[in-house]
């Protein structure tokens, strides 16, 4: 299993084949947080409680993408992963304490 970590930078662990795989930065929706004009309003009008979880080496959303959201809710937990895309696999224990901690912290 691979375990959270704060940042991406200083680890190789990852999925067979994975280097291979084009990164998300030329894709269309790269960036989708920041270019959102229909749901950026919506998010910094919104004052829930909000837990984040970001894979930090996801090929598809970037960890810019994660960053953008945290800007919009500033008062959001994030949670960056030693992850890629499939976060939940990668670190399901962790992803399980972090939210059960937030539930009871935001009944």
């Amino acid at each position: 299993m691979k375990t959270p970590i704060k940042s991406s930078k200083g680890y190789s662990e990852r999925r067979p084949n994975e280097g291979s795989l084009p990164r998300g930065e030329h894709l269309p929706w790269h960036g989708h947080a920041q270019k959102s004009d229909k749901a950026r309003p919506l998010l910094i009008t919104a004052y829930y409680s909000t837990l984040i979880f970001w894979g930090q080496d996801d090929i598809f959303f970037t960890p810019a993408g994660g960053e953008a959201y945290l800007r919009d809710l500033p008062k959001a937990e994030m949670h960056r992963l030693k992850s890629g895309h499939f976060a939940v696999e990668d670190c399901l224990p962790y992803i399980t304490e972090k939210i059960v901690a937030f539930y009871e912290r935001n009944r």
